[in-house]
């Protein structure tokens, strides 16, 4: 892999040789792997695994889970799956910064 990577940066791209230390050009084993292990979980978590694994909870549970909103990050895929599977229902977004933020925020004032 590391092979065609150089070759695609040198023939494709058109750049000449840099310093093998930039890892932007010449990854390390451990770069790419990293690089393919993301990809495949992009591939894997798509709206309609996850609304898959939500129809599948929901079918179980039929008559004891009736939940009135979800929380969820910003993933787009997350929020489609959600409202495809449970219409009209209410949701939140975070992020994880303003969560620490609050924390931080509400123990230095003996809040919590």
């Amino acid at each position: 892999m590391e092979r065609h990577i150089h070759t695609f940066v040198q023939k494709d791209l058109n750049i000449t040789p840099l310093s093998p230390l930039n890892r932007r050009f010449n990854p390390t084993k451990k770069d790419i792997r990293i690089h393919m292990a993301l990809a495949a979980d992009e591939l894997r978590e798509t709206k309609e695994a996850i609304a898959e694994c939500l129809r599948i909870i929901k079918e179980w549970n039929i008559d004891l889970w009736k939940p009135r909103y979800f929380m969820t990050d910003y993933d787009e895929r997350e929020i489609n799956a959600i409202e495809e599977t449970f219409p009209g229902i209410l949701f939140f977004t975070y992020n994880i910064q303003g969560i620490i933020f609050f924390f931080k925020i509400h123990v230095h004032l003996n809040v919590i």
